[in-house]
């Protein structure tokens, strides 16, 4: 599925959460009935959705009062709403109190008769209001992540479309006077560019221009590498595919950094300074064949 092969690395570095929300994801795209709370209540564990637990219930003497104690870890809200019903009897709780560790209690009191609600039933009245809880903020993790994904997914395919259609990256090539076999590795370099974040919007790049700046900088790179007699500037890649030098500087700096990951594997570098001779970001413009040139 094309969904997780985009994101799989995600899920290895985030884990449970960012799993889910790619399963969240992909049952959309392939219209699966399956639901965050599906996802949420059969991935709490792996989630780590055990944000509140009971620790005990334990009656207050023989007032109709009990005093409930929780491990409430970085939860600041209580779990549950007062008052409860308790086997038809309303238990109101008293606002939650720290006992200066992860710790809290509570104290649930009712009227009437003291034997009217028993340990058992608050217990199991309580962790049924626990598990919703914990099971909300799993759901709630779940979603923020996949409103995330989703987003770096659209945009991605955008980016996709823009780089698949060759024909116009033929026409750059062609009128920077460049042969023809630049374009197949400069749109899989500057293709990889965007799938690996190697390029993100900010520090001199707009979300509408990571493409374009990608593919110039990549079209200047591949220029290069395959040792072409006239190498253009970057400026004048900049100007033919209709975007920013500055930022094609940026594109550019960043994909040099991590070009080695970025190359087709079959790629062979004409270029007898290799990689370490292409020129650096800050170096001025030149026509000159020498690695000092942009």
């Amino acid at each position: 599925m094309p969904l997780f092969q985009l994101y799989s690395s995600y899920a290895e570095v985030h884990h449970a959460p960012y799993f889910c929300a790619l399963v969240d994801l992909a049952c959309r795209e392939e219209k699966i009935p399956k639901t965050l709370h599906d996802l949420a209540e059969s991935n709490m564990a792996a989630i780590g959705g055990k944000e509140v637990e009971l620790v005990s219930v334990q009656r207050h003497g023989t007032r109709a009062a009990m005093k409930v104690t929780l491990n409430q870890a970085s939860v600041a809200k209580p779990p549950f709403k007062s008052p409860l019903n308790v086997n038809g009897v309303k238990v109101a709780l008293t606002p939650l109190q720290t006992t200066g560790g992860s710790e809290a209690f509570t104290m649930a009191t009712w009227q009437g008769d003291a034997a009217a609600v028993t340990e058992a039933a608050l217990d199991a009245c309580l962790r049924k209001q626990i598990h919703a809880f914990n099971q909300a903020r799993c759901e709630d993790l779940i979603a923020k992540h996949s409103k995330e994904l989703y987003h770096d997914l659209s945009r991605t395919r955008s980016h996709a479309t823009y780089l698949e259609d060759e024909e116009h990256i033929r026409r750059y090539v062609v009128r920077l006077g460049l042969a023809v076999q630049v374009v197949a590795p400069a749109r899989h370099i500057a293709f990889q560019a965007l799938r690996q974040d190697v390029l993100k919007k900010g520090k001199g790049l707009m979300e509408h221009t990571l493409a374009s700046a990608a593919m110039a900088a990549a079209i200047f790179v591949v220029s290069w590498l395959l040792d072409a007699e006239q190498k253009p500037r970057l400026a004048e890649v900049a100007t033919v595919v209709k975007v920013s030098e500055g930022s094609v500087q940026v594109a550019y700096r960043s994909i040099r950094e991590r070009l080695r990951s970025l190359l087709p594997k079959d790629f062979v570098i004409r270029y007898k300074l290799g990689i370490e001779g292409l020129p650096k970001p800050q170096d001025p413009p030149s026509r000159k064949r020498s690695a000092d040139a942009m």
